[in-house]
């Protein structure tokens, strides 16, 4: 019965004090409106890279590659680029490089205040990363191209000879003033030939078609995702703090007017309002 008394009393409380409590919400809540819009918002660029798959693991390593993306060097040609104001200690506290789980993929994300400056930041970042990587692509790619070029122009020439192997053997065949045995003989030598021709084309043939296949197997760094306006910011989260900041002034104005009620009921011994 006293504790439903007691309970009584709080309420009785509250609601004589209700004014107080809904004045704290209304000023806590309208000073957190203020704060969020005037504020400036931070907004997230991001964008993607695809590493490459050529023997050169500084640029297809996502380790190796987030430390070319953030160097201190490419980071400098970016800011000279685009005529930034910012320094590269500044600039790498804005800059991630993340890896994408289970891909060979990186992430670059960039928190700025300026939507349009962030984008061509990104950008930047990663045309510059893209380019050193295609130099090494073109020239790792070059071992493969040039003895491919080689071997072709070899296969084109035997497969010449051994059309031209044919003919002759064809004349042989049909040639009516040789002597049996001297057409034997030279049925015998040019198939001979021919055989050695056609062995040599079809291991000519393999290398080429092995040459391919790793050729096919390289594969070069590309953009997959440039960056795109953001709708939103990602900071201030306006919603999330006004509802914190309402949340928490009714707490303090329920806890404050209890609290002031009960040492104006026992000014030197407030110890009793715990009881």
């Amino acid at each position: 019965m006293e504790d439903e008394i007691n309970l009584r009393e709080l309420f009785t409380v509250i609601w004589n004090h209700r004014v107080t409590i809904i004045s704290v919400f209304l000023v806590s809540v309208i000073s957190a409106i203020i704060y969020c819009f005037f504020i400036s918002p931070i907004y997230l660029i991001e964008g993607e890279i695809e590493l490459g798959t050529f023997p050169d693991k500084t640029f297809t390593s996502q380790s190796a590659a987030k430390e070319i993306l953030l160097s201190d060097k490419l980071l400098q040609n970016v800011i000279d680029q685009l005529n930034l104001s910012s320094d590269i200690d500044s600039f790498k506290g804005k800059l991630k490089i993340e890896p994408v789980k289970d891909t060979n993929f990186l992430k670059v994300t960039l928190l700025t205040s300026d939507k349009i400056e962030g984008i061509k930041i990104v950008e930047k970042v990663m045309e510059l990363f893209v380019d050193q990587g295609n130099l090494s692509y073109q020239k790792h790619k070059e071992l493969f191209d040039n003895p491919l070029e080689v071997m072709q122009a070899r296969l084109k020439t035997i497969e010449k000879d051994i059309e031209q192997t044919r003919e002759v053997l064809a004349s042989i065949e049909n040639a009516q003033s040789i002597p049996s045995v001297e057409k034997d003989f030279r049925r015998s030598k040019t198939l001979e030939y021919l055989q050695s021709e056609e062995s040599e084309r079809v291991k000519l043939l393999e290398q080429v078609l092995n040459l391919q296949k790793e050729l096919s197997n390289l594969k070069n760094i590309q953009i997959v995702e440039k960056p795109r306006e953001p709708k939103n910011p990602v900071k201030p989260k306006r919603m999330s703090i006004i509802t914190t900041v309402g949340f928490l002034s009714l707490i303090i104005g329920v806890c404050g007017v209890l609290f002031l009620n009960c040492f104006s009921r026992n000014p030197f011994n407030p110890n009793k309002c715990e009881k």
